[in-house]
């Protein structure tokens, strides 16, 4: 009797260490899946930082560019947003015609910019687009309209403003790559990159 109670413990404790060590295995599975999830995450974060510190590299060049070529600019370091500033000169109410300011400033500005996005090779492969944004004030035939409301006339005005801010941007556009008006560096690598947005007042803080 005591042999086979021995064996019978014995059948028992096998059984046993089969079954902790399949949860073992399990344990070690399941973190050996963490530890790769861990390192899929320090990886996103590494890269995520790295470009991050891209765009406040490009930032830097580009706002030290503009001051030694006298434009002025608000530049965004975290999100890359450049936005010029023309002075007193900007386009005339219900207008998209670029004035003759305006160009001077975009002769200066462009070269700046292209060389700053384009010139270094590592900085240009992370370049997925480079948007043009045109804006418009919230006015409609000479009053202003509530940008919150989406009926009667504050509709026409964000439509015909959605159409206005377009047509500015489209106006830059087509004057940054007319090679009979203005050459940089990296224009023709610029192009294919260029998106052209109008946002007329919209998400915008008024």
């Amino acid at each position: 009797k005591l042999a086979a109670k021995e064996r019978e413990f014995g059948s028992k404790l096998a059984a046993k260490d089969k079954e902790y060590g399949g949860k073992i295995n399990e344990l070690g599975g399941k973190l050996n899946e963490m530890g790769g999830r861990l390192k899929d995450t320090e990886g996103l974060l590494a890269k995520a930082k790295a470009e991050a510190d891209a765009r406040r590299s490009i930032a830097k060049e580009i706002r030290e560019g503009f001051k030694k070529a006298g434009v002025q600019a608000d530049i965004n370091d975290q999100t890359g947003e450049v936005v010029i500033n023309f002075g007193d000169v900007y386009f005339d109410n219900d207008s998209a015609k670029l004035k003759d300011q305006m160009k001077e400033v975009l002769k200066k500005a462009m070269p700046v910019y292209s060389r700053s996005l384009l010139g270094n090779q590592k900085v240009a492969d992370k370049i997925a687009s480079v948007e043009i944004i045109g804006f418009a004030s919230p006015t409609y035939q000479g009053k202003y309209v509530d940008p919150t409301k989406m009926s009667g006339q504050n509709k026409k005005a964000i439509d015909y403003n959605l159409d206005l801010s377009y047509n500015r941007a489209r106006a830059i556009f087509q004057y940054v790559f007319d090679e009979n008006r203005i050459q940089f560096e990296h224009q023709k690598d610029l192009l294919p990159l260029i998106k052209v947005t109008g946002r007329s007042f919209l998400a915008e803080k008024l």
